[in-house]
């Protein structure tokens, strides 16, 4: 079962933590020796929900095709997309 009833709970659940993915993403942080560094966007570490993240973020299908609807990482890299473009349009 899972722990989303509808498309539309993913969505807004992917969009809070696009949110926070960003604010996490946006400090550009400098080493003591002076290497600045930043979080990746992308919060995923293995390569499978990496792709689903990046081809969300891309506008891209989903991997094998199926429905992109309870696909948290394709969501939430989705999400980000949006935030990430509304935030440059201000």
């Amino acid at each position: 079962m899972s722990r989303f009833s509808s498309p539309a709970e993913v969505v807004a659940w992917a969009e809070s933590a696009a949110a926070a993915d960003i604010v996490r993403h946006t400090p550009v942080h400098v080493d003591e020796n002076g290497t600045a560094w930043q979080c990746d966007v992308n919060p995923y570490s293995t390569p499978g929900m990496r792709h689903d993240w990046r081809a969300g973020f891309n506008g891209d299908k989903p991997r094998y095709g199926i429905s992109a609807d309870y696909d948290t990482a394709y969501q939430r890299g989705a999400a980000c997309a949006r935030l990430l473009s509304a935030k440059q349009s201000e």
